[in-house]
């Protein structure tokens, strides 16, 4: 993610990106090469770790974008995914 989406992340305490962005949904890599591929075009990207209770990773499904795996939380499901995630911030 950008700088900018983190400070927010860091501030809020939840991802906002979906809903705020317009978008259908947030997305999400299941590991940490995938997300080093999808933030190549950010010029100082930054790989947040998520911890998701496994009763929320069943309600998720993942699909292919660009060959890699992704899991895409709708908009509908942001609120309880921010609910029961561990967020994990790297240094700033």
């Amino acid at each position: 993610m950008s700088r900018l989406e983190l400070l927010d992340l860091a501030r809020m305490r939840t991802f906002r990106g979906g809903g705020r962005l317009g978008l259908e949904a947030k997305l999400f890599t299941p590991d940490g090469e995938d997300a080093l591929f999808f933030s190549s075009t950010l010029t100082n990207p930054y790989i947040v770790e998520v911890d998701v209770p496994d009763e929320l990773a069943a309600k998720l499904g993942s699909q292919r974008l660009d060959g890699r795996a992704v899991v895409a939380i709708d908009r509908e499901l942001l609120a309880e995914f921010n609910a029961s995630v561990t967020i994990r911030l790297p240094e700033v």
